[in-house]
């Protein structure tokens, strides 16, 4: 049998994976210590970031739309993790994966990923998949396709005096 405790996560504990710009954001969340934990963790997701996440200095969000229901979970023998939602989980999305944009693929993945990562963090779960609506959501991109580079961004260097652009922190001269 597997076990339903999450990795590197104490127990009655759970990792939910928000957004925070273009990078994921994890907080933890207390869960039920008997039975799977799985179920409680998608909940915690679905409710979103609390005010005081939301409002931080590095603020945490999410790109799952306000109001989508969790339909339940079932973690099949494989360690699929099929998470059913509500239709709203594709608010702003079409259905049909062809009349969707690049941004729209992009957001979609988005959501999908904070899915997959909050589920595949318990032993029991290898993958997971989304059923919105009754309609299964295929993501064009691997949990590998958002692992950490190996490097972080060049360093942004500007003349003595020179505008900044807005957004961009500066740590100091090099050296």
């Amino acid at each position: 049998p597997r076990s339903t405790s999450p990795r590197n996560v104490p127990s009655g504990k759970a990792t939910v994976w928000f957004t925070s710009g273009e990078q994921f954001r994890t907080v933890e969340r207390d869960v039920p210590e008997e039975g799977s934990e799985v179920e409680p963790a998608m909940e915690a997701l679905l409710k979103g970031p609390t005010e005081p996440e939301r409002t931080a200095e590095v603020d945490t969000q999410t790109q799952i739309p306000d109001g989508v229901e969790l339909e339940g979970v079932q973690v099949t023998d494989d360690g699929t993790a099929v998470v059913r939602v509500s239709p709203r989980f594709l608010a702003g999305v079409p259905t049909d994966p062809a009349k969707r944009k690049r941004a729209q693929r992009a957001e979609l993945d988005a959501r999908l990923a904070q899915v997959a990562y909050t589920a595949t963090q318990f032993d029991e779960v290898e993958a997971a998949k989304v059923v919105s609506g009754g309609t299964t959501i295929e993501s064009e991109v691997e949990r590998e396709d958002f692992e950490k580079p190996e490097r972080g961004p060049a360093p942004v260097v500007k003349a003595m005096g020179a505008k900044i652009p807005r957004g961009v922190l500066l740590f100091g001269p090099p050296g």
